[in-house]
């Protein structure tokens, strides 16, 4: 109670009186590069009871003691600013530090792990040995973390409000997501008064504050009541080179308007504590409101059944067809595989136990500048995935109506199965294209790269979605402090960290293009040569590129159960009479028996059921025919072993492609001592890893069609196969991964009949007329120059995309700070008030810096034509 009624006191009183107060101090003290003034005690006026109260002051090097006389007219708080000094508790302090010690430790805690207990130590070390001592111990730390939290609440207050100023004059007037519920926006006059009197810089409730976020909808710039043509004001003052300049004069030369980036750190957790520390938020909050997420957990848990724990004996006997579910492009197969494969598409594995923490990790949605935009704070065990549904959601009410936006994700197959499944996002889902990220793509399928690969599909250009990795390594110096914080603090520290990282990120946006355009111009280059030395032309590399995805992306062929689940089915019928007739067998050795046949009983129903299906669909030749092949038991295991052949045939291959990155690099050091990077080892063992998830399961195939192999020759031995029927050749597994053009793996002898089915044949005309056409083994797999022609293809037409949304990034980037200088000089006209005027001149100061950064990084980048060079300051200003 003690503490909340401070946090009341703070935010309602003190902290509203003292903003006025603190830009007085910055303006006369030139942001504190000299003394503070000679200050004066003033009269008293109020005629109240006077109380005076010593102070203890913390300096630079050394400890001050100050006496102040303190009454209603004369809060103790107000005279230790002027001073340069600020206070430890609101009302009657006995303790305050210098303001430059608190901006030190402000910016030394956003580059290493906070510790109070350590600095404050430190300090009281470093003063003792100058004969500075405090009498009391343990005091200091809790004392300057109390002044050092409430200097920070000040300085982000004040930002915040002169955003506010700034864009006063905008419809879209907020730069955050707190928005006002008037339908008129408020006049810069009137803004500028709730500046200056800041009397209600947070709701004045004894409440924990609302997260920002949630309101963020009703957010227009120059909009209808139901529409919007622009990005928010939060979203443009998050990232200028995503959602800033004019939308309405966009050439939408590309599909996707922006790339985002999604993941989850479970790493970044907090453990339960039995106090609950002061409910404070920050005034420019990046987190999402808990109510948004529950609303879109609740969703999630109508619209999805709860997910039955599957049994192990029904996953390894299950008859179901491999096949193409609707709106999907991936057989089920191959998403099955996928989901086993990555832990976070599991979302019943415990990443971080609920018993001991009360917040068990982020995720995070960033731009692919790596600029996070918004972030949900996890307290689930698993990556559930309600949190990436709630983030998307979250950023299309950010955009305009028609915005269409890509997002790179780990397991983005898996999240896009879901939406498309259950009807999740539905109203977005026609403007979503999901990606992977590019290293943790190895870990998936291959047929899934072909179609969800960022450097396979179309509109992603050269984005790699691994933002979020750079993003967690760089607030990774947090996890030991935060791992005990109150859960408050820890949001707070958090998002201090995220204005830190976007503050820089401003800095570098121009580098970052200008680096990107080289990157690409060097990448194209390459892919031009490629193209060039396979010798065919685009559009045949682009058709037998499409013919290879058709291929790979088919559904794979699966051995029939029937006949297997039949025989298992009678075994434990006759197991099942001996049991009966043993009186002396015990009642749990029955009871598993009969579990177990009521078990394989409806496994060969369904089997059962999907056969009878499939021999609906023939003619009546083709049924009569089935019907002569069906008492064929060796017919029956050659199907089966045909099936198992192409299934390793099609493992094989994707291993074979995945596996060409590091064929490439490894040819390099060798042929042209190619330069050693860390970058290379650290990519050659990301593939390694994924590709090495599926060795068992390819070894595994392989046991199986030797075993039925063996099936093959028992049955010949015992005379139950046609007259001269080859049986096929068993598989050496030692050297099954070499993928020799001799190897038996190729070679289908006692298998079919005919020539493969399973494999395309390309028509070739030889000759001036009409020749015959000629089948072959398709020229994507088998034509080297092809392979490597659709490589170069790829990476040209990435590199083509990636230079329209650079050209377009380059646009958005002039146009959003010429529209900010505006906004600035507007707010630098209407202001009498010199504080006010002496802090937006710091922000212009700041702004002509920020300019002449980006106009020398960007001199070397193409400029559209109809672009102007004007960029807002004038060429004495840069």
């Amino acid at each position: 109670q003690k503490k909340t009624k401070q946090w009341k006191r703070w935010t309602d009183e003190v902290i509203p009186s003292m903003e006025p107060l603190y830009r007085k101090l910055l303006r006369e003290t030139d942001s504190l590069k000299r003394q503070p003034p000679a200050y004066k005690t003033p009269a008293c006026t109020c005629g109240g009871k006077v109380r005076n109260i010593k102070v203890k002051c913390i300096m630079w090097d050394a400890i001050k003691d100050l006496t102040i006389p303190k009454c209603a007219c004369r809060p103790a708080s107000s005279q230790l600013l002027a001073r340069g000094l600020f206070p430890c508790a609101p009302l009657e302090p006995s303790l305050a530090v210098q303001i430059p010690v608190l901006q030190l430790v402000t910016k030394l805690f956003l580059r290493v792990a906070p510790n109070i207990s350590a600095f404050s130590e430190t300090l009281e070390e470093f003063l003792a040995d100058r004969n500075y001592k405090l009498k009391t111990k343990d005091s200091l730390r809790r004392r300057f973390s109390n002044a050092l939290l409430w200097f920070n609440y000040l300085e982000d207050t004040l930002e915040t409000n002169i955003d506010h100023l700034i864009h006063a004059d905008s419809t879209d007037s907020s730069v955050t997501h707190d928005h006002s519920q008037e339908s008129n926006p408020p006049s810069r006059t009137a803004d500028l008064h709730s500046v200056n009197n800041s009397d209600a810089i947070i709701p004045p409730t004894s409440d924990p504050p609302k997260r920002s976020t949630s309101s963020s909808s009703d957010d227009h710039d120059g909009d209808t009541q139901n529409s919007r043509t622009q990005p928010s004001a939060y979203l443009r003052a998050r990232c200028p080179l995503c959602f800033g300049g004019d939308w309405s004069k966009r050439t939408r030369k590309q599909l996707l308007d922006v790339l985002l980036e999604l993941d989850a750190c479970f790493t970044q957790k907090c453990k339960k504590s039995s106090t609950t520390d002061i409910p404070r938020s920050y005034p420019d909050s990046s987190f999402i409101d808990p109510e948004d997420l529950k609303q879109m957990e609740e969703e999630v848990s109508s619209k999805r059944p709860a997910k039955p724990k599957r049994k192990r004996d029904d996953a390894a006997t299950d008859p179901a067809v491999d096949h193409v579910e609707p709106g999907m492009r991936l057989p089920t197969s191959v998403l099955d595989d996928c989901e086993k494969t990555f832990i976070a598409a599991d979302e019943r594995r415990i990443k971080a136990s609920t018993k001991y923490f009360g917040d068990t990790g982020l995720m995070a949605i960033l731009c692919r500048h790596d600029i996070p935009l918004f972030i949900v704070n996890m307290t689930s065990a698993g990556e559930k995935q309600y949190y990436a549904l709630a983030l998307i959601k979250k950023v299309f009410e950010h955009l305009p109506d028609d915005a269409k936006i890509g997002v790179l994700y780990d397991i983005g197959c898996q999240l896009h199965r879901s939406c498309v499944k259950w009807g999740f996002l539905k109203e977005f889902l026609p403007r979503l294209i999901f990606a992977l990220a590019v290293f943790h793509a190895y870990g998936h399928q291959w047929a899934c790269q072909v179609l969800y690969h960022p450097r396979k599909c179309e509109h992603f250009g050269r984005t790699d979605g691994e933002g979020c990795e750079r993003f967690w390594s760089v607030i990774k110096h947090l996890i030991p402090g935060l791992r005990v914080s109150g859960h408050h603090r820890r949001l707070y520290v958090l998002d201090t960290q995220v204005v830190h990282i976007r503050r820089k990120a401003f800095d570098n946006l121009a580098h970052w293009l200008a680096r990107k355009y080289h990157l690409c111009l060097k990448a194209q280059k390459e892919a031009d040569e490629i193209i060039a030395n396979c010798g065919h032309d685009v559009e045949t590399l682009r058709r037998q590129w499409e013919k290879q995805v058709a291929h790979q992306t088919k559904p794979l062929q699966r051995e029939d159960k029937v006949a297997s689940l039949t025989a298992e089915l009678q075994d434990l019928r006759d197991q099942e009479i001996e049991l009966l007739d043993d009186s002396d067998a015990e009642d749990e050795q029955r009871a598993d028996v009969l579990s177990k046949l009521e078990r394989a009983t409806k496994q060969l129903e369904r089997a059962e059921k999907a056969v009878r299906n499939k021999e609906a669909s023939l003619g009546l030749d083709a049924q009569a025919h089935l019907q002569k092949m069906k008492h064929s038991k060796y017919i029956t295991v050659r199907a089966n072993c045909r099936a198992v052949k192409y299934r390793l045939r099609a493992r094989l291959r994707q291993r074979k492609y995945e596996l060409q990155r590091i064929e490439k690099l490894c040819r390099n050091r060798i042929l042209f001592n190619h330069i050693h990077h860390a970058t290379d080892d650290k990519l050659s063992k990301q593939i390694n890893t994924g590709v090495g998830h599926r060795d068992g399961s390819i070894k595994n195939t392989a046991n199986t069609y030797n075993k039925l192999v063996s099936q093959l020759e028992e049955l010949k031995r015992q005379k139950k196969a046609p007259p001269g029927a080859i049986l096929p050749v068993r598989l050496e597994t030692q050297g099954l991964f070499l993928l020799d053009v001799d190897d038996d793996i190729w070679q289908d002898l006692g298998l079919d009949d005919e020539e493969e089915e399973d494999e395309e044949a390309d028509a070739e005309t030889e000759g001036a007329e009409g020749d015959a056409e000629r089948k072959t083994s398709p020229k994507w797999l088998s034509d080297p120059n092809i392979r490597d022609g659709i490589v170069g293809m790829l990476q040209a037409d990435r590199c083509a995309e990636e230079f329209i949304r650079l050209e377009q990034e380059r646009r958005a980037m002039q146009e959003w700070f010429m529209r900010e200088w505006e906004s600035l000089e507007c707010a630098i006209e209407d202001t009498d008030d010199l504080d006010l005027l002496y802090a937006l001149g710091l922000r212009r100061t700041r702004y002509i810096d920020l300019c002449r950064r980006w106009q020398e990084a960007v001199v070397t980048l193409p400029s559209p034509a109809d672009l102007s060079s004007d960029w807002g300051p004038t060429r004495e200003e840069l």
